[in-house]
Formats: structure tokens, C-alpha cells, sequence
């Protein structure tokens, strides 16, 4: 048996201390589990640890209710979302519909720059000369793939710029129309 540790709980990081208040939590077997910001302050390994627990509570039958800005999370966690902006709950909604809907994402495109060349005359060409690649959203991503292979250009990969959470949610809030008039005004 190993001695115990005179060591405070004050001097751990942040990210053990939402370690200990999960396992602190727990000890009970509650049926209901209430987390603010449960991943704040962890490193990837104690979040993979931190989801991994939270989708075995699951499976047992304990409901949680997370607050997090972390939206990732919660595309992968929970079975219904609610978004709180300035107090008021704005939307309830299942996982489900929210994964299902035709909210805006955009893709970046990474096209490497010596294959400009073979676009002349598209409308991203320059911004793939001048970036390596181009911010594309979801509504015109089949066909702009499609541009690109029939020139024969290389796209070297694809990948969301958000999650369809992140964008449901700043579409719920009004925010994302606000956002994407700013990117289309930057230098």
C-alpha cells in the first residue's frame, strides 16, 4: 500500500483538478450528472479520457448535462443540445436533427499552388495561387471538386473549417451571417 500524498489538491494543474471533481463526482454512482466546462484545461489524452467516460456514463443510463463552448464534444457526446445566448435558451433540439440540417459549413481545399496554372478562368484561381487552397462552402463543394478534376488539378485534401454544430449554433444566434459578411470583407 502506498503512503498517502501530503501534496495540496491546490497545486495540481487544471486539467487534474477537472480530473478529480469528475472522480469526485462519480463516487456516488449518480444517475444525473451535471458538468460546467468538464474539458476545460485538459490536454487531448485527458479528453479522450473525459468523452470516453462521459459515453460510458451513457450507456449505463446516467443522463448528463454538460455547459460547454467546446462544440466538438458535443456533436460526439450528446443526444440533445440546447444554445443559451445571452441568457435565453434560443434552441432545444435532438443531435439528430441538428447533424441532418443544411446549415453553412465551409471546406478549405488544399490545392497545392503550381496547379493554378490549370484553372484559368475559375473564380478561385488566384486565391489557390496566392493560399494553396480555397474556402469553399458546403452548397458548392461537389461542384468544385468536380471543376478541379476536370482540370486535372491535385487536391491534396478537404476538411471542414467548423463543425455542423459550431455552425447550427452561431446560425441560431444570428452569428453566422454576421461572420461570413466579415470574411468576405477581409484583405
Amino acid at each position: 500500500m502506498s503512503k498517502p500524498s501530503k501534496q495540496r489538491v491546490s497545486g495540481y494543474s487544471k486539467g487534474m483538478l477537472q480530473r478529480i471533481g469528475i472522480g469526485q463526482a462519480l463516487v456516488g454512482k449518480p444517475r444525473l450528472l451535471i458538468c460546467d466546462e468538464p474539458m476545460s484545461g485538459l490536454d487531448p489524452v485527458g479528453y479522450k479520457e473525459m468523452r470516453d467516460i462521459f459515453i460510458d456514463l451513457k450507456r449505463t443510463g446516467t443522463t448528463l448535462f454538460l455547459n460547454t463552448h467546446i462544440l466538438d464534444e458535443v456533436e460526439r457526446i450528446c443526444d440533445w443540445v440546447g444554445i443559451l445566448h445571452e441568457g435565453e435558451l434560443k434552441d432545444l433540439a435532438p443531435i439528430t436533427k441538428i447533424l441532418e440540417s443544411a446549415v453553412p459549413v465551409d471546406y478549405w481545399i488544399d490545392v497545392d499552388k503550381t496547379e493554378a496554372s490549370k484553372l484559368t478562368g475559375l473564380p478561385f484561381r488566384d486565391a489557390i495561387l496566392k493560399n494553396g487552397g480555397v474556402q469553399i462552402p458546403n452548397l458548392v463543394l461537389a461542384e468544385t471538386l468536380s471543376l478541379l478534376t476536370s482540370r486535372r488539378a491535385k487536391v491534396n485534401g478537404i476538411r471542414p473549417l467548423s463543425s455542423v454544430v459550431e455552425a447550427y449554433f452561431l446560425q441560431t444566434i444570428g452569428a453566422h451571417d454576421h461572420l461570413r459578411a466579415q470574411e468576405r470583407v477581409r484583405p
